[in-house]
């Protein structure tokens, strides 16, 4: 079933939850848990194991995936590992080219094969790794890969130490086999002592550099991506500013490296209840993937990947002809031929063209003073501010706001000091679901409380003076 043409991917049947991406001969598999439509959807009840395909980042198209008995097998023993079936992590037999999928069940951690990652066969050892439920109260999210320096595979799975508080016993332990079937526990290799539990943990080198990643559950959900870095894969951790990949509403990031680049993806929660206490629901759309490397300091950056963003614009529509120019909203502005100035603050402009869904692209370049607080605003066809994408130089932070003062905060990310005084920023508006790449660097995607049917891009100075260039602006392809 192919899906409708929406940037951001979700099936019509039900909402995008975790995401375990998985690449194998140019295609990237997206297998992703589940949850179902309303009037159904209460958080993870009647999840299931879904899986999506593309060649290209941009079309998705969605296939079924299935887990059942091969002949032979013994029902009855399997009967745990035939139950709810919610497929974490893919990995492939360097010995036997078999794919395994894992999987955690009350018995513990199981283990299914296929020859074509359709199809999947239950194996017979299962469960492979049974919990260890004198020293934890958790015993999920497994994550499986080779670890070449140890020469052995290795799962990494999310626990949370038994007697500590729920948002205090958080850690991610390990196991390793030198078969896939196989497993001997080994220990905690990560254990702050203060978070919750490290949802859908991973692990990969860049260089010589082990990173581990994880989305910390919260009182409010699940958490953002963060990370962590060491010289070996049993730490000690690092952390960075920012500590995270993204935001709040990238939830449970996983990577695949692709031969090329390693490549994030996440979901975007849904939200219920009003606009300042908005409740995370579990399960929404796929974010676009991220490409993350590495910079020179060890920390990991993100950015959109270049030939995705070649496929997601559209038409040009700014500039489009010499007569369409920026329209002042508030303040005093001068125009150049290479950009627009604001000449008092507070100042906003507009663009001349609305949009249902647009991305743009800008550069804007702050004065010597370096604290501006200026960036993109979001308007109504009408032209009233409704959504600030705001750049703060002097608190080093990127955050998306109502567009008003004393507006609610729905999404923030602190940022390496000090800012560049140009910064170049793309944005990208699909209906409720804002993302925004800053400098080839940091990214925020965000879910908006409301559709807004058409808008108007423009820009905002709150403090400084602050000149907008080389703006160009998309409908969506």
């Amino acid at each position: 079933m192919n899906h409708p043409r929406k940037l951001h991917f979700r099936p019509e049947d039900g909402y995008v939850g975790d995401v375990h991406p998985f690449f194998h001969n140019g295609r990237y598999y997206m297998f992703y848990l589940k949850p179902p439509l309303e009037p159904h959807r209460s958080g993870i009840a009647g999840m299931v194991s879904a899986l999506a395909i593309s060649q290209d980042l941009y079309n998705w198209k969605e296939y079924p995936v299935s887990l059942q008995l091969r002949p032979g097998s013994d029902r009855a023993r399997l009967a745990d590992a035939l139950g709810d079936w919610w497929l974490i992590s893919i990995a492939r037999s360097r010995e036997s080219g078999r794919f395994f999928a894992f999987y955690p069940r009350g018995s513990g951690i199981c283990a299914a094969v296929s020859d074509n990652l359709l199809e999947w066969y239950p194996i017979d050892q299962n469960p492979v790794l049974p919990p260890k439920l004198d020293l934890y109260r958790e015993w999920r999210d497994p994550f499986v890969f080779y670890n070449i320096r140890e020469r052995a595979y290795w799962m990494l799975l999310t626990t949370s130490i038994r007697g500590e508080p729920e948002f205090g016993g958080g850690a991610i332990s390990y196991a390793t086999s030198t078969d896939l079937i196989h497993w001997h526990f080994k220990g905690t290799i990560f254990r702050p002592g203060n978070v919750g539990s490290p949802e859908c943990p991973e692990m990969f080198m860049i260089g010589d550099q082990w990173y581990l990643i994880a989305s910390l559950l919260t009182p409010r959900g699940v958490g953002k991506t963060s990370y962590w870095s060491s010289d070996n894969p049993t730490g000690p951790w690092r952390a960075y500013v920012p500590d995270s990949l993204d935001g709040w509403d990238l939830c449970a990031g996983n990577t695949v490296y692709d031969g090329k680049r390693r490549l994030l993806f996440g979901w975007v929660p849904t939200y219920g209840g009003s606009e300042e206490a908005r409740g995370q629901q579990w399960g929404g759309h796929l974010a676009l993937p991220r490409e993350i490397y590495r910079l020179p300091d060890g920390s990991l950056a993100t950015r959109l990947p270049d030939d995705l963003w070649r496929l997601i614009r559209g038409t040009r529509a700014f500039p489009n002809d010499s007569r369409k120019t920026f329209l002042e909203q508030e303040g005093r502005w001068r125009a150049s031929a290479d950009g627009i100035s604001n000449l008092s603050q507070p100042a906003t402009f507009a663009l001349p063209v609305d949009a249902a869904q647009a991305a743009l692209e800008v550069q804007i370049t702050v004065g010597r003073n370096q604290e501006a607080v200026a960036g993109i605003t979001i308007m109504t066809p009408q032209r009233e501010p409704a959504f600030n994408a705001v750049v703060n130089w002097k608190e080093c932070s990127l955050s998306v706001k109502r567009a008003r003062p004393g507006g609610i905060t729905f999404n923030s990310l602190p940022l390496a000091r000090p800012l560049p005084q140009t910064i170049t920023m793309r944005l990208i508006l699909e209906e409720d679901i804002l993302e925004v790449f800053l400098d080839q660097r940091y990214s925020l995607v965000t879910r908006l409380p409301e559709k807004l049917a058409r808008f108007v891009f423009g820009g905002f100075v709150q403090n400084g003076t602050v000149r907008f260039h080389n703006s160009l602006m998309y409908s969506i392809a």
